[in-house]
């Protein structure tokens, strides 16, 4: 990255060194060579990922990089091409598009624009692509946003750390489980497992950046730094109404969160996940001080306590005036093909939900009811929400592109309709998952 390219990302010049460290070669797109500076170049293409000596996995990847490039949000970007240099139609995703599905044939290539900026400055919005004939994901290019970045905090380095898992498989657990699940024969940060990856070399007193997304579907994952804590400030990159110093954080699949870490415990330690499984797959980085000897120390194992509306604002009365009341989701677990497949229901006995109807423009509020003990991710493609409650606690203020529903837990919500097309409310459990379109 170019020392004037981090700058535009209102990093400052403290943070320029560091940034262009972590993103290496992840540069801006290449311009279309017809339309000028107004557009950005991203192709989508299979790529033999070296993730450490010896052991490489096929993919697909943005710009032949993993996680794909950052680009700069500023007032000139407002549109991307988009090509797919697979043999197959591949479907492409952003919470940064208008469009929020678009399919490109094979060797083909599509524009799209960006929504204006709603987002802090060096908050990141994820685009997807999935090629449904291999079955594979690809994700990590990054849109930045141009909003005034005041109330996050100054910062001296920025990472951007992806999880991805790789090598999916099915394995049969017996007694007292007796089911089948998905397990990963190795996981990482960005395209390097733990063994391969540089550590990230900080100084006492440094206040480091950290954007964690999860692209590591089916399931969450939780993170921690040993002797150190997150100061969240923002969620999906919406920056949070109440920033809250936390020990562990904890991502469903599609969820990125933006959080500050000051480093006052010289030593040696072990960012990454409290999953065994995930940590013996290779998740983790090592956070090194300058000086700092010995073994590194990792964390204990286990989940985060983790709750949304400790972020959020005091609740208000919300007056129904203006909005419109949908029925409840209900999610539940049934049994599909040997795999725990969520799948969502009317309130109706039908097995097959009735589609909503929505007006663009209009406001309206519902809830999901989780009837099982794992949690799960939803999302409205091309919409962000607003969480109103968990579990009867309200809040306000809490914008997210994803939510993570709890085990045994109603959510309640609202969103305004973008559209009166076809729009996708699906679950963010990729393999697992069941689509359903809504008909405005």
């Amino acid at each position: 990255m170019r020392r004037r390219d981090a700058l535009k990302l209102g990093l400052g010049a403290a943070a320029t060194a560091a940034v262009a460290a972590t993103l290496g070669s992840r540069a801006l797109g290449q311009p279309s060579e017809d339309d000028g500076a107004a557009f950005k170049r991203l192709t989508i293409a299979p790529l033999d990922l070296e993730l450490a000596p010896g052991v490489s996995v096929r993919t697909l990847a943005f710009d032949g990089i993993v996680p794909g490039p950052l680009l700069n949000r500023d007032a000139e970007l407002t549109r991307l091409e988009l090509r797919n240099e697979t043999a197959s139609d591949t479907v492409f995703h952003s919470p940064a598009f208008t469009e929020p599905l678009i399919t490109i044939p094979a060797h083909g290539h599509a524009r799209v624009r960006l929504r204006p900026s709603t987002v802090m400055r060096a908050s990141l919005k994820p685009c997807s692509a999935y090629c449904a004939a291999s079955g594979t994901i690809a994700r990590g290019a990054v849109a930045v946003g141009t909003e005034s970045d005041a109330g996050a905090g100054a910062f001296d380095q920025l990472h951007v750390l992806s999880i991805h898992r790789w090598g999916p498989r099915r394995v049969i657990r017996s007694e007292p489980f007796n089911d089948t699940v998905i397990a990963y024969d190795y996981a990482s940060f960005n395209d390097k497992l733990m063994s391969a990856s540089e550590p990230i070399r900080v100084r006492y007193g440094d206040c480091v950046r950290f954007h964690f997304s999860n692209a590591g579907a089916p399931r969450g994952v939780t993170l921690a730094l040993p002797q150190h804590r997150f100061l969240v400030v923002a969620l999906d990159g919406h920056r949070v109404p109440t920033p809250r110093y936390v020990e562990r954080l904890y991502l469903g699949p599609g969820e990125s969160i933006d959080a500050l870490v000051k480093m006052n415990r010289p030593g040696r330690w072990i960012l990454g996940t409290t999953h065994r499984e995930d940590r013996i797959a290779g998740l983790g980085r090592l956070v090194e001080y300058a000086g700092a000897s010995g073994p590194p120390v990792e964390s204990e194992y286990g989940v985060a306590n983790w709750d949304y509306t400790w972020f959020g604002a005091a609740a208000a009365a919300r007056p129904m005036s203006g909005r419109v009341a949908l029925p409840p989701l209900s999610l539940q677990t049934v049994r599909s093909q040997g795999l725990s497949d969520p799948r969502l229901f009317d309130p109706t006995p039908k097995t097959v939900p009735m589609p909503f109807k929505v007006s663009a423009g209009k406001r309206y509020q519902t809830s999901a009811i989780h009837f099982a003990r794992d949690p799960q991710s939803l999302q409205l493609v091309g919409h962000e929400v607003e969480l109103l409650g968990i579990a009867g606690q309200q809040t306000a203020g809490v914008r997210k592109d994803v939510l993570t529903l709890p085990g045994f837990t109603r959510v309640e919500f609202e969103f305004v309709a973008q559209t009166n097309e076809l729009f996708l409310l699906h679950s963010r459990q990729v393999l697992l998952r069941e689509f359903f379109l809504r008909r405005g």
